[in-house]
């Protein structure tokens, strides 16, 4: 498996957007994490799923997957570079919420989304998080801090 990383960070509007593509056999598996203010969407794609847009009879995001995001989190995934249409799976959290959401999806036959393999890669503290991008990414990762981190995910430890 290789790992590609990126961090973006844009001050002026307080964004951070962490990509991370897992290939493996080419398959283009992916984790895309925006970090804007104190707000958090967590976008990932498992090419095996069966919740894949590729998996369709007609390619197309399945249904629900983006209801009720957060406009100012969704617009950042207009970018091409997000490929917004390559997702089985996006869950957010806003700044004064404890708990994390996600759109109306339904899977009528145990339909596996790939979440649960992809969320592994993020571990549970902002010391460990980055230790991992670190290890598994080139890349100069000044501005990612544990405060950081922290601070978004406070409420999950």
């Amino acid at each position: 498996m290789t790992s590609i990383c990126a961090v973006l960070l844009i001050p002026k509007i307080g964004l951070l957007v962490l990509i991370s593509r897992l290939t493996k056999m080419g398959g283009g598996d992916n984790i895309v994490v925006v970090i804007k203010d104190e707000s958090i969407l967590i976008k990932g794609f498992d090419h095996e799923s069966e919740v894949s847009p590729h998996a369709q009879e007609e390619y197309d995001v399945w249904p629900g997957m983006y209801e009720g995001v957060p406009t100012e989190l969704l617009e950042v995934l207009n970018d091409e570079a997000f490929e917004i249409e390559e997702v089985t799976f996006c869950i957010w959290r806003l700044d004064n919420e404890a708990t994390w959401s996600q759109g109306a999806v339904e899977f009528n036959n145990d339909e596996d989304d790939g979440s649960s393999w992809l969320l592994s890669a993020i571990t549970t503290t902002p010391s460990a998080f980055i230790e991992y991008v670190e290890s598994y990414h080139d890349g100069d990762f000044n501005q990612l801090t544990p405060e950081k981190i922290h601070d978004v995910f406070a409420t999950q430890m």
